[in-house]
């Protein structure tokens, strides 16, 4: 990041104005973990340290993904908000725990920010095991978090580590006492396993676990359900009538091209109709940024 002090000093407070993708000057200061120019902007030009940017990501929010803890607690010193939560519900703990940033993760659970808070799009152990992080999976599970916390009937820490094909992340959570037959989802980790196909590994760890292969799953109610959603979006004028009825196969992520959510700057999972939503026509569950490896 290049930066100069002359220029920025000369600008004053416009120096805020200047925004890339709905990123300000801060937010990329404290993402890349660069505490003095943080201090400087705060302290000389007077940045708000819980300013937002694109779907309400903060500057500790930014930081949280750098690894950096002293940028993190320089802006939680400074009055960072440590419980606020983006647009799509997450809060600083979850875009630690789901960036693999482990100092941060264990800094943030210090200073007794809770565990399993959940403001709409799961955990943070939901968010870490869907993004193969299982230093921070660890971390968070010896801090007692939920191994079965569920995100809206469709997603467990569990399911979200089968899906990107974490076998550490499934071991670490079978063994805090994951359930294995996903009581409360609609699909168990199981069957998942079975429908989408290049999941053997995975199938034999749930069978050795003890996971029980004949229970009755609720997929086609909820592809039933994701159909109605469909047709009540087109007549709200949400999803243009003209799209291809799609089955709810596809929007529940059982295809090749399935894609995991993300945290950072990518802000994914929703359940609304845009393109980074779950229920959007012509994506699975979350925006792209590393693909789960094809079976």
């Amino acid at each position: 990041m290049l930066w100069d002090k002359g220029i920025a000093a000369s600008l004053g407070e416009g120096v805020f104005s200047f925004k890339k993708d709905g990123i300000g000057v801060l937010h990329c200061a404290a993402s890349a973990g660069h505490l003095e120019v943080c201090k400087y902007l705060v302290e000389e030009l007077g940045g708000d340290v819980n300013m937002t940017a694109a779907k309400g990501l903060t500057p500790l929010m930014s930081a949280a993904q750098s690894g950096d803890v002293s940028t993190v607690k320089y802006l939680l010193d400074r009055g960072g908000d440590i419980m606020k939560a983006d647009e799509n519900g997450r809060t600083v703990l979850h875009h630690a725990a789901c960036t693999g940033s482990t100092k941060v993760t264990e800094f943030l659970l210090s200073k007794g920010i809770p565990v399993d808070m959940d403001y709409g799009c799961g955990t943070a152990l939901v968010q870490a095991a869907s993004n193969d992080q299982d230093k921070t999976v660890k971390i968070l599970l010896d801090h007692h978090a939920n191994p079965n916390a569920t995100f809206s009937g469709l997603c467990t820490p569990l399911m979200g580590a089968l899906l990107y094909h974490s076998l550490k992340c499934m071991k670490l959570l079978i063994k805090a006492g994951g359930d294995v037959n996903g009581k409360g989802c609609y699909v168990t980790p199981l069957v998942m396993a079975t429908i989408r196909g290049g999941y053997t590994d995975e199938i034999r760890l749930l069978l050795k676990a003890g996971a029980d292969a004949n229970i009755p799953d609720d997929v086609y109610f909820y592809i039933y359900f994701l159909d109605v959603l469909l047709i009540l979006g087109m007549a709200a004028g949400r999803i243009r009538s003209g799209y291809p009825r799609i089955s709810g196969l596809r929007v529940l992520g059982l295809v090749p091209n399935f894609r995991p959510r993300i945290c950072g700057f990518g802000y994914p999972l929703s359940f609304g109709f845009g393109s980074d939503s779950i229920f959007h026509p012509r994506t699975s569950i979350g925006a792209p940024k590393r693909p789960i490896r094809s079976p």
